[in-house]
């Protein structure tokens, strides 16, 4: 009896140290990194194929931090310093979302209530709270415009329901119940909602190609993700937003700026 026991200690051990040395192997491996965010001062939260990298004295050093089950992220979103969520990628018909408000140290996971069969691309987060958020999941499409699927969440993410399918190519986001999305072939249009998502309308967009500098400027403060900013001559701040337009396609979520017979500012 002892001799078999010792058997089977000895393959759990086996097993355990494979295991092990599969996750260092994979720790190991480079990985492509999609987004950088500052979520708080010196805390910066970067995604990578298979986990998030955290740094907590401004880059300067760097530890990676897995989900439980989840292989590879399609998507990431950090509101704050402890607020994080991930959704993941294929291979798999479902979408998991995994949600800490831990910063990383302990992880709950739900699944999206649609079955991808055909496949699903990134996921596009938004959250104004740590309680109320969207996520865009792209679809698998044949026609020239992509289509994505937008959720909603009232609960953190512990529960999501869908609000349907729209022609959104580009981030998501929301300002309360406010939402902005870029939509049309090279995301050159905006899409705005302003019933949290549940119906959306195109806006035109305010950027007269011959009052506008093409001087760009990064900026970032705590909790937010870069941004950037043009100079437009004649034009002074709003509350809304826009897409800032160059010679060729959208660079992004900007703030608009309503015209003013004011004098150009200096």
């Amino acid at each position: 009896m002892n001799g078999k026991r010792h058997l089977r200690l000895a393959a759990v051990a086996l097993v355990v140290a494979a295991q092990l040395a599969a996750a260092a192997d994979a720790a190991a491996q480079p990985q492509l990194l999609t987004g950088l965010v500052l979520a708080a001062p010196r805390l910066l939260v970067a995604l990578g194929e298979r986990s998030l990298l955290v740094s907590a004295d401004a880059g300067a050093s760097w530890r990676s931090t897995s989900v439980p089950d989840v292989r590879s992220l399609g998507g990431a979103f950090v509101l704050d310093r402890s607020h994080w969520w991930i959704a993941s990628a294929p291979p798999g018909s479902r979408v998991t979302i995994a949600r800490t408000h831990y910063g990383g140290a302990h992880w709950r996971r739900a699944m999206l209530p649609f079955v991808y069969r055909d496949g699903y691309g990134a996921g596009q987060f938004s959250f104004v709270d740590a309680r109320r958020g969207w996520l865009t999941v792209d679809t698998v499409h044949r026609a020239a415009f992509a289509n994505v699927d937008l959720y909603a969440t009232g609960d953190g993410g512990a529960s999501w329901r869908r609000l349907g399918s729209f022609p959104f190519t580009g981030p998501i986001l929301f300002r309360g119940e406010r939402g902005f999305a870029l939509a049309g072939v090279g995301g050159t249009s905006l899409e705005t909602s302003a019933d949290g998502g549940r119906s959306w309308r195109p806006r035109r967009l305010l950027t007269p190609m011959n009052r506008m500098r093409f001087g760009q400027r990064q900026r970032a403060g705590p909790g937010r993700s870069w941004s950037t900013r043009l100079r437009v001559r004649g034009l002074r701040r709003s509350r809304h937003l826009m897409t800032a337009i160059d010679t060729s396609s959208v660079a992004g979520f900007y703030q608009s700026r309503q015209p003013t017979p004011s004098r150009s500012p200096g």
